[in-house]
């Protein structure tokens, strides 16, 4: 019914390759197309150590990437928890770490970016109750092809630290 005008960066060809008739213009959204741009990775880890002492944990991690050709958005979190049991003893946590990232990058040219980035973790036995760090920069896409993927960036942030028996802290 209506017409709408929109940039090239904004559309994909999709359909088969080889049927050129068959490819249709398609708009790319955040989530449009979903399966030609998001990619998601999960990863689950069990531990059961014996011997003098015996140690229970569990490691579970999500990722997840949307990459097109203007710009790429990833999110991550991860935990990892344990539990040891000295002989005679009962159970009880020795390791409990979160954590969780996104990062926004911005395509400027095919091979020159700008990024933005937050990272948020808790380690209750190494005392942080919270350290979030903040990240800006520019980056340059070095290679990018199916098998190697290389950046390099320069960046500036801040990372504030919540403790849950010291005073906090904050550091440029």
């Amino acid at each position: 019914g209506s017409v709408r005008t929109v940039a090239p960066a904004e559309l994909a060809a999709v359909g088969d390759p080889n049927d050129l008739a068959a490819l249709r213009p398609r708009h790319i959204g955040v989530f449009t197309p979903i399966t030609q741009f998001w990619h998601a990775t999960g990863s689950v880890g069990l531990s059961d150590k014996s011997g003098n002492s015996t140690a229970r944990g569990v490691a579970l991690s999500l990722d997840v990437e949307r990459k097109t050709p203007r710009d790429r958005i990833t999110a991550g979190f991860a935990v990892h928890r344990e539990s040891s049991q000295p002989p005679g003893g009962t159970y009880q946590a020795t390791v409990e770490k979160y954590f969780s990232y996104l990062r926004a990058d911005i395509y400027l040219s095919a091979r020159l970016f700008t990024f933005a980035q937050t990272q948020q973790e808790r380690d209750r036995f190494q005392d942080l109750a919270l350290r979030s760090t903040y990240t800006a920069g520019l980056g340059l896409q070095a290679v990018s092809t199916k098998q190697t993927d290389l950046r390099f960036w320069g960046s500036a942030g801040l990372r504030h630290q919540s403790f849950f028996t010291a005073p906090n802290d904050q550091t440029a």
